[in-house]
């Protein structure tokens, strides 16, 4: 950030003045020093529970826990492709309600719904 600051023209440096520069770097430095911190930990919690319910899940039943692993994949892939057609289905209906809306009768609905 240091560097990019001491690249930056001069006439930054005039238009903008120097506690609104601090500012920013000290909320930017803030904000990314929160987003390391608190994904951080929740990588690592995530990442143990994970592990530790992969290793219980093989110790009570490595055969299930097997198929589970195999058809985890094929369901995520089902989910994938329901999702894009719910999305097309979504936008096309959306423009159909954006259209609706300019009805008496839309106009109506809206009125009785606030």
């Amino acid at each position: 950030m240091f560097r990019k600051f001491q690249r930056m023209p001069l006439a930054y440096y005039d238009r903008h003045q120097t506690g609104e520069i601090m500012s920013f770097v000290t909320n930017d430095v803030a904000a990314i020093q929160s987003a390391l911190v608190d994904n951080l930990i929740d990588l690592v919690t995530e990442g143990c529970i994970l592990i530790g319910s992969l290793a219980l899940m093989f110790y009570l039943d490595w055969k299930l826990s097997l198929l589970t692993l195999i058809v985890i994949p094929m369901v995520g892939r089902a989910m994938k492709i329901f999702v894009r057609k719910i999305k097309k289905v979504e936008h096309r209906d959306s423009g159909a309600a954006c259209r609706d809306h300019g009805t008496p009768a839309g106009r109506v609905f809206l009125r009785r719904a606030s």
